[in-house]
């Protein structure tokens, strides 16, 4: 004998109840390779220059990349105040750039493109110059100056590139929400049912 009661589906659940917003692969997944990279290779290039703190540091990163597409503005700016922070405790340096260089592109690609180039400019600036500074070190030489300086241009090339695809494309996808909506009104002028009500009100 069986109850009235019918137990509900995992997966219907998911997709459409509560925990549908919950659905944080395409979150979190992009900053695991990432935190992976920024870990695994500096501790490689510098063995036995590292703490607890210095794999937190390198991990926090990435971390905050989860929420990039919500807050793209509040991850660039904890991202960067990371990065900074690891570099002026004088850890070890490696790839510790690739968390911030991808907060810098969800900033740009969401429409704060003068942000994200602030924060670029500003970037060069305290890490090329400020930093080595503070900790007494040797300044970039000319050319390695100007490499950097490059390397950081043509970030923001890409970045502008991307952008502009994203605005081309949400123009288009406009254009055709408007073209559909003008069909459907044509559509709905066009029917039998508006044909006949002409035709009845010409007809008295």
């Amino acid at each position: 004998m069986t109850s009235g009661h019918v137990r509900p589906n995992l997966s219907d659940v998911a997709t459409n109840g509560p925990l549908r917003n919950l659905c944080w692969r395409p979150y979190v997944l992009p900053a695991l390779p990432i935190a992976v990279a920024q870990v695994v290779w500096t501790h490689f290039a510098s063995p036995h220059q590292h703490s607890a703190l210095a794999v937190a540091l390198l991990v926090l990163g990435p971390a905050a990349l989860a929420l990039r597409r919500r807050y793209p503005l509040a991850v660039l700016g904890a991202v960067f105040a990371d990065t900074l922070t690891y570099s002026l405790l004088g850890y070890a340096q490696g790839p510790v750039w690739l968390a911030l260089i991808a907060a810098f592109f969800a900033a740009s690609s969401q429409g704060h493109r003068w942000v994200a180039w602030a924060s670029l400019v500003f970037g060069y600036v305290v890490f090329m110059w400020l930093v080595p500074l503070a900790d007494q070190g040797p300044l970039p030489s000319l050319p390695v100056a100007l490499g950097v300086a490059a390397w950081m241009a043509a970030l923001g090339a890409v970045a502008e590139l991307i952008a502009l695809r994203r605005h081309e494309r949400a123009r288009r996808l406009a254009g055709g929400t408007k073209r559909t909506g003008a069909g459907r009104v044509r559509s709905a002028s066009a029917s039998p049912e508006s044909s006949t009500t002409c035709w009845l009100i010409t007809s008295r």
